[in-house]
């Protein structure tokens, strides 16, 4: 995101000097849905812990045991 920003600020100082805008629009978007995507793990991942708490996630059988009586 701080790239696209700087590299949109140079591409309007000089469009001239570039020939593919897109490229950059497309990175930009590329970022956002990496950042979407990272933010939703990070929240499932803390859900499952607080869910089953942390105990349970270092022991595979009473993670096993936790979803099975879910």
């Amino acid at each position: 995101m701080v790239l696209a920003k700087k590299d949109k600020a140079l591409f309007a100082a000089n469009p001239e000097g570039y020939d593919n805008y897109s490229t950059l629009k497309t990175g930009r978007v590329l970022a956002i849905i990496g950042l979407i995507l990272n933010i939703l793990a990070l929240l499932s991942i803390i859900f499952v812990i607080a869910t089953f708490g942390w105990a349970v996630m270092n022991d595979p059988a009473a993670l096993q045991q936790a979803m099975q009586g879910m």
